[in-house]
């Protein structure tokens, strides 16, 4: 991205300018974001809905605002869409938001979770199916919102509706004059 406005920033689905630096990405659910006496950060607003899931989630803010060295926020989860007459889940379907690389000081912001959406007569299995917000990385990071999972059906056959999730990444607890909010459920 080329102008000021914009450098540092997340992105969210169709590629638009998403929350400040330092915040984690949102999607269902808000990304995280800090508070200190020197600065305000903001994610940017949930989007999509449950009946319409609209595409992958959006990655979370890059460390510092107008600085080309800082480190970069992690990606936001993929899309995944099954649309079958039955399906076993025995493994893992995953949308997860990624933490921030581990270089420098890891201050990006974790990216949100994407979207699964399941549109079946019957689904079974042992499985899990969930679109999480990426954990908190380095100290001034934040973490991922949750993403979004949308299950459609006429049947369960053994599978655990329970195992279904789209929480946010979880952040360490701060002292002094600093607070962060963890970034919200899809």
């Amino acid at each position: 991205v080329g102008d000021n406005q914009s450098q540092g920033k997340g992105r969210t689905a169709g590629n638009l300018v998403g929350g400040d630096y330092e915040v984690g990405g949102s999607y269902g659910g808000t990304g995280g974001r800090w508070y200190n006496t020197n600065s305000n950060h903001v994610p940017q607003p949930v989007y999509g809905g449950f009946d319409s899931i609209t595409g992958p989630g959006s990655g979370g803010g890059s460390e510092f605002n107008y600085c080309p060295n800082s480190d970069v926020g992690g990606n936001g989860g993929g899309w995944v869409r099954i649309t079958a007459d039955a399906v076993f889940i025995d493994g893992e379907v995953t949308a997860d938001g990624l933490m921030v690389p581990t270089t420098g000081t890891s201050n990006g912001g974790g990216g949100s979770g994407g979207a699964i959406e399941i549109d079946v007569d019957s689904i079974s299995g042992t499985g899990t199916v969930h679109a999480n917000g990426a954990d908190q990385a380095g100290s001034n990071s934040n973490a991922g919102g949750g993403g979004r999972v949308a299950l459609f059906y006429t049947q369960v056959d053994g599978f655990d509706l329970d195992s279904l999730s789209a929480h946010s990444g979880s952040v360490a607890p701060n002292s002094g004059n600093e607070y962060k909010a963890a970034g919200g459920a899809g």
